[in-house]
């Protein structure tokens, strides 16, 4: 961990860590042990002005502009946050929400009430953006489209990132897709959007 935040704040940020302030985003997992082992580089190998840890769900709500966090004093420090962090979106009414994590493997879906993230009522499943990936793969395979089968799955990838998005009501989308035109749910690519030309021997166009 300490190469990597010295490759972040020399490379990437250059900055001289002692002149700043820095913001963690902790898992709902992070446990005081990770938390003071983590305080630990920043201070002791960095010499860092101070450390604010906050889950990443309240970060990401924040983030949203669902809510505006109140002034805390980060680790080692007496000075507000507000006075060294830019604030997360404007001052709303409601500081309550839920938000949806769909990662690479796992989806977690996180209550926030009036600022406090609700580990306990907190829930996880094991379906991710790669089973949206496998099911764009073999949608591609079963239709048999003009794609490679070295690249069906940077294919897959790009029609992910591209076209795949969260339906807030699957009932109505489904009635969409049995009752209305299918046709205007497909989309066209082109190899040439995501393939070297030196991998495929013509420009060919599929739908997904």
């Amino acid at each position: 961990m300490t190469s990597y935040i010295r490759w972040i704040t020399d490379s990437q940020l250059r900055i001289d860590p002692q002149s700043y302030y820095f913001l963690h985003s902790e898992p709902l997992v992070f446990s005081s042990s990770d938390r003071e082992s983590t305080a630990e580089i920043f201070f002791e190998n960095f010499n860092a002005a101070g450390v604010l840890f906050k889950p990443a769900p309240l970060l990401a709500l924040q983030a949203a502009g669902a809510l505006t966090s109140p002034p805390s004093t980060p680790s080692g420090s007496h000075q507000p946050v507000s006075a060294v962090m830019p604030s997360f979106g404007s001052p709303v009414s409601t500081s309550t929400g839920v938000v949806v994590d769909v990662g690479e493997s796992r989806t977690s879906v996180v209550p926030i009430v009036e600022g406090c993230v609700l580990g306990g009522a907190a829930r996880s499943a094991a379906v991710g953006s790669r089973d949206a990936l496998q099911v764009v793969q073999r949608a591609l395979r079963e239709r048999q489209e003009p794609v490679p089968s070295i690249l069906v799955a940077a294919a897959a990838r790009h029609v992910r990132a591209r076209a795949c998005y969260v339906c807030l009501d699957p009932i109505k989308e489904h009635r969409r897709w049995t009752e209305g035109p299918r046709e205007k749910f497909f989309k066209s690519y082109r190899l040439s959007e995501f393939a070297d030309s030196s991998l495929i021997a013509q420009d060919d166009e599929f739908e997904v």
